[in-house]
């Protein structure tokens, strides 16, 4: 039996299943395309969904995320927050910080990851966006980054950071998505990830293309 096959042929199945977003903005999707974002938030219908190799990538973070969190009390890990415009769960709560993890493969870990967090957070500054949301809602002081690699519980980074150094980031973030949503006016099309590259990794990448060729931006 081929049970990668299978195994991708299970996580295809699950990723079909029609996901109803909760109506409000997700933190983990900070610093990306503000289209991309509003789109999330009104609940469209993907165009590009996740291939084989993506599926993979994103079942080995979760199974990983699981081994880290198997060493914190339940109420710790997985807490969701929201307000009126945003809704979301951390990974770890800790006594003055909320760690957000990712993972990654081991060359990637050592290649992009590894770095000290001066030259880590100017090159990464998503991440600490996207996990100062939480921190800034429970009132902590420390943004942490936990680079890991997938399944390794000994190879990991940790990157840790005060809450004010990327505070000003954040409240602008808020009060453009805010207004957005207020206007309820498709904004444009803004890569803002991964070197001006994001449209090729963005799930509505096929439905921008299609507005582009209608003339309807």
């Amino acid at each position: 039996m081929d049970y990668r096959k299978e195994l991708i042929e299970q996580l295809r199945k699950q990723n079909e299943v029609p996901r109803r977003r909760s109506g409000k903005y997700s933190p983990s999707s900070f610093g990306k395309c503000y289209r991309n974002q509003y789109w999330n938030r009104k609940n469209e219908t993907v165009t590009n969904p996740a291939n084989d190799t993506g599926l993979i990538l994103m079942y080995q973070g979760t199974k990983t995320h699981e081994l880290i969190q198997d060493f914190y009390p339940k109420d710790k890990i997985e807490q969701t927050l929201e307000d009126e415009d945003f809704k979301g769960r951390y990974d770890i709560g800790k006594e003055d910080a909320i760690q957000d993890i990712k993972c990654m493969e081991d060359w990637k870990y050592k290649k992009y990851h590894t770095m000290p967090t001066d030259i880590y957070k100017k090159k990464n500054p998503n991440y600490f966006l996207q996990c100062s949301w939480y921190v800034y809602k429970t009132g902590k002081e420390y943004i942490e980054i936990r680079a890991n690699v997938f399944g390794m519980l000994n190879l990991y980074a940790i990157h840790r950071v005060k809450i004010t150094e990327f505070e000003p980031m954040l409240m602008q973030e808020i009060a453009v998505l805010k207004e957005i949503w207020l206007n309820d006016t498709l904004p444009p099309a803004e890569p803002r990830l991964y070197g001006g590259n994001e449209c090729n990794y963005c799930q509505f990448k096929d439905k921008c293309k299609s507005l582009e060729k209608e003339g309807k931006e």
